[in-house]
């Protein structure tokens, strides 16, 4: 690729070092995109990593930064907030199929991929199976940027995945999906956890001091005694509080 510099009508031909340059201060703006999109066809694989962490870059220009045979350009790519936030289906299909357990891994770790992203994708990225990924993603469960890309519909699918720790966790902060995010209603949330019959979830949702007394009611009928003496003994303590307010 020739890149040249015009000056009063003269132009001069630019070596890799001084394109690198202009490249890392020339603004990152939709402005200047048109530039850096053709920039990003570049040979210079060290170009492309500068372009690969700009974010007024099209969704083709992504997806062959993706798809670039250099790891560094395309690990550039995943420090890039701005295509982790609003990376589409394509990508995150692409980044499942061809990453390694490395990639994976990194991807994990970074906060705005696992926040808004994943959230965003949920299906596709459950649906994807990258163990990886589903094994971090009770970490974020109540972290305000992923619930709040949340619908009923995602958080239905969250729980149908049974996993454990996740599901204790919402169990737990159900206040923070119905009436804080307004994701989903409380009666749907309590009952679709009491209905994955998990005594862990089950208890989670007993000690919580906002889940209603019909479903605390619910628990105390619960086969597993574990449960059902737990729920009993909740309902006790609340009728007792109840009564000292009288």
């Amino acid at each position: 690729m020739d890149v040249k510099l015009l000056i009063n009508d003269m132009d001069y031909d630019l070596d890799r070092n001084s394109i690198e340059a202009i490249i890392r201060a020339l603004p990152d703006t939709e402005h200047n995109s048109l530039i850096l999109e053709e920039l990003a066809q570049s040979s210079s694989a060290r170009i492309r990593r500068i372009i690969a962490s700009k974010h007024y870059l099209d969704n083709e220009i992504y997806f062959n930064l993706l798809m670039d045979d250099s790891k560094r350009v395309f690990n550039t790519l995943l420090e890039n907030e701005h295509f982790l936030k609003y990376m589409n289906h394509e990508h995150i299909d692409s980044l499942i199929d061809v990453s390694d357990n490395e990639t994976l891994s990194k991807l994990a770790e970074n906060f705005i991929f696992m926040t808004e992203a994943v959230a965003n994708h949920l299906y596709l990225v459950i649906g994807k199976g990258p163990l990886t990924i589903l094994s971090k993603i009770k970490n974020f469960v109540l972290n305000d940027s992923f619930i709040c890309n949340l619908d009923r519909g995602k958080l239905e699918y969250l729980i149908s995945t049974g996993e454990t720790d996740i599901l204790k966790v919402i169990a737990s902060y159900i206040n923070e999906y119905t009436e804080e995010f307004s994701v989903c209603e409380m009666d749907w949330l309590c009952q679709t956890l009491i209905d994955r019959d998990n005594s862990e979830v089950k208890l989670n949702l007993i000690e919580n001091g906002i889940t209603p007394d019909s479903f605390i009611k619910q628990l105390a009928k619960d086969a597993d005694s574990n449960v059902s003496d737990q729920a009993k003994k909740t309902l006790k303590e609340r009728e007792e509080e109840y009564s000292s307010f009288e």
